[in-house]
């Protein structure tokens, strides 16, 4: 199948992308669809409270399902998106990136380090993803706490109210898998 942008809006083709990519997916998430996925949604919020909303960043938010939970790569959205939207997506997703590194900590620096080389507005919604897996699936995103703090260490550009709640999920976060 090709995509192509011009039949409708870009957040309409990010949602049928992603739609597409969980059907033929292996891989497939625990939702009984893309309609009921809140982090999407909970991420389009956040970006609203911003007035960060544009059609790229709403579809790139409808993007990271479909990166985080198929085998989509950051090149596919690339290829079908423009360069615009696919570096949204990546500094929300930085560890889907090839990685050469051998420990844990070499491969949550390289995540770091895709963050801070994002532009503010990729930072922003790359903390927004953070804030929105926290409060969707706090469960589920407890083994991700260490890469949010890395994450959020590379933001240093993305909206500060954002950064701070941000921090402080996180932080509720290691508070509660200590407990």
């Amino acid at each position: 199948m090709s995509w192509t942008i011009d039949s409708a809006s870009l957040e309409a083709q990010a949602r049928l992308f992603t739609r597409g990519a969980y059907a033929g997916s292996e891989i497939r998430p625990n939702l009984a669809g893309l309609e009921e996925n809140s982090h999407p949604r909970a991420v389009l919020r956040l970006l609203e409270q911003a007035n960060l909303s544009s059609p790229e960043t709403r579809a790139a938010a409808w993007l990271l399902p479909a990166v985080e939970r198929t085998a989509t790569m950051i090149e596919d959205i690339r290829e079908v998106f423009g360069s615009e939207v696919a570096d949204l997506v990546r500094a929300a997703v930085p560890e889907k990136e090839p990685s050469e590194a051998t420990t844990v900590e070499e491969m949550l620096a390289q995540e770091r380090a895709i963050v801070a080389g994002s532009s503010s507005l990729a930072q922003t919604l790359a903390v927004c993803s953070i804030i929105a897996d926290i409060e969707t699936d706090a469960d589920g995103a407890v083994d991700m706490l260490d890469h949010y703090a890395a994450w959020l260490e590379g933001a240093t550009q993305a909206q500060p109210f954002l950064r701070r709640r941000a921090q402080r999920s996180i932080e509720a976060g290691l508070a509660t898998a200590e407990e």
